[in-house]
């Protein structure tokens, strides 16, 4: 009994002592987890003297453009002006912590952030308290709160990002402690924004004078918003699909004098949506199969004209007290609506009859056929025996596309009514057509950013042109496209041939009798 009790014991020690280690050595693998997690958090500096401080992951040569070698975990202060900071590829992720931004700018300028995806922050990039002459682009924006925000800072360069799965999208307001001074003059244009909560681009508190142009948002819960105070703002060439519980484009709280022209809405709970807002100009638009094609709450005095209503369950609903202009006159006309039944004896184009919203709206010139609607259009491009594909999506009549291998160009004719604005949208394979891109219209260089915009997705390019109607060739000129197979062929037979001939010589020089 003794022996058994005694080894009973000792069993029971062996099995406690067992438990106590195996506590600790997960106890101390989690702390070295632990200190892991927090060390690989870094906390990094660009500093004024060209230095970089927190991370051996960015490294510069002439302290100018800052390079990553890696991926980091971690946050960016930048406080030297006029360099590039390159992601070449790689990504910035944060700790998903309230209040940390990935890369944070404050008071600085001509700062390029490129090439960089960035993951899982409060703020992706924070353009910050007058900074100035920035540009953030050909950036990726994964899971964050607000990808990129521009605070009380003017004449930035938001391009050709890619925005997907955020929170929210891009946006420009004012700060607390800054009174009146928002963010303006900023150029908003070619980005890719899908699956944001909530809007795809927003402008709050004041931010006025900024251009929101030839950006895609699709599938986010609201489109563009013009917010409270924001006046003067360039919303144009912008295509914004599936926002079907939300707006296309919204102008509210004493938004005055916006532009908003040659945009494409379609899918969305309300086109245009207005609360409280006036004197803002709408033309050359299309709101297409929406549940509203435009909604009003207290918003007199907005003129529309040109623009095409098509398919919407119901075209214009008011709320309260928004009488408002529906036509430019004779002969320049009012909008096209789908639902129009009247008829044009004299063949002008214009309806003889108005088109009556309610008593304060009317349409007195209505269009009897949709000015500009965007058509799809595919060409196949044949180069050896593989098919690659060419889509436009315009106002115009696109036509005559032909592809030169040699000279590297893309050319196109577009044509359309005079008087009116043209737009083209060219998406081409990058199996086709890569590496840097020059766009012509009639010869005479187009200038990225004012007369076109361009984006890439991963697998095609996206320009969007924008021009005067008339008839006119677009040339589009890469550096690199896709070698013809028969010279891939050629290339190894060459290279045979030459062995062979080689072989052939050294053997009869061996035969060559002395």
């Amino acid at each position: 009994m003794i022996i058994t009790s005694l080894g009973w014991d000792l069993a029971v020690r062996r099995v406690c002592l067992f438990f106590v280690l195996a506590f600790l050595l997960l106890f101390t693998v989690f702390s070295v987890l632990n200190v892991g997690l927090v060390r690989g958090a870094e906390f990094i500096t660009i500093n004024a003297d060209g230095s970089v401080t927190g991370t051996s992951n960015i490294v510069s040569g002439d302290n100018a453009t800052y390079t990553f070698t890696g991926n980091i975990t971690g946050y960016i202060t930048v406080e030297r002006n006029n360099i590039v900071i390159d992601g070449a590829g790689y990504t910035l992720e944060g700790a998903g912590d309230q209040d940390d931004t990935g890369i944070f700018l404050s008071g600085m300028t001509n700062v390029t952030v490129r090439n960089t995806r960035i993951v899982n922050f409060e703020v992706g990039v924070w353009i910050f308290a007058y900074s100035s002459n920035n540009t953030v682009t050909e950036n990726t924006f994964v899971a964050n709160d607000f990808p990129l925000s521009i605070s009380v800072s003017s004449y930035n360069t938001v391009s050709e990002n890619v925005l997907t799965d955020n929170n929210n999208g891009i946006w420009l307001d004012t700060a607390i402690g800054y009174g009146n001074v928002s963010s303006n003059y900023n150029l908003i244009s070619g980005n890719n924004i899908t699956l944001s909560f909530w809007d795809a681009i927003a402008l709050a508190n004041g931010a006025s004078n900024n251009t929101i142009i030839g950006n895609n948002a699709v599938n986010n819960q609201y489109g563009i918003t013009i917010g409270n105070l924001c006046n003067d703002n360039i919303v144009s060439g912008n295509f914004v699909d599936m926002t079907e519980s939300g707006w296309g484009i919204r102008i509210e709280y004493h938004g005055y004098r916006n532009i908003i022209s040659g945009n494409n809405i379609r899918n969305s709970g309300y086109g245009f949506y207005f609360f409280r807002a006036s004197y803002n100009n709408i033309s050359e638009n299309n709101v297409v199969d929406s549940t509203y094609g435009v909604y009003f709450f207290e918003s007199p005095d907005n003129k529309f004209w040109h623009n095409n209503f098509i398919e919407n369950t119901q075209q214009v609903d008011i709320d309260l007290d928004s009488a408002n202009v529906w036509d430019d006159g004779y002969p320049s006309g009012g909008n096209y609506w789908s639902d129009y039944s009247g008829s044009d004896a004299n063949g002008d184009g214009i309806g003889d009859t108005p088109y009556i919203i309610d008593a304060n709206n009317t349409d007195n010139y209505p269009l009897m056929t949709a000015l500009g609607v965007p058509v799809e259009k595919s060409f196949n491009v044949t180069v050896g025996e593989t098919d690659y594909v060419i889509t436009t999506v315009s106002n115009s009549t696109v036509s005559d596309l032909i592809f030169n291998q040699t000279l590297k160009q893309l050319s196109l004719n577009v044509t359309g009514p005079s008087g009116t604005t043209g737009f083209c949208n060219i998406t081409v394979p990058a199996e086709l057509m890569s590496g840097d891109f020059t766009l012509y219209l009639d010869d005479a260089a187009l200038v990225e950013g004012v007369d076109y915009t361009e984006s890439f997705n991963g697998t095609h390019y996206l320009f969007s042109v924008t021009y005067a109607h008339s008839t006119h060739v677009i040339d589009l000129f890469s550096t690199e496209v896709v070698p013809d197979f028969a010279s891939w062929l050629f290339i190894p037979f060459l290279i045979s041939a030459t062995t062979l001939g080689l072989a052939l010589r050294r053997r009869l020089k061996q035969q060559k009798p002395a």
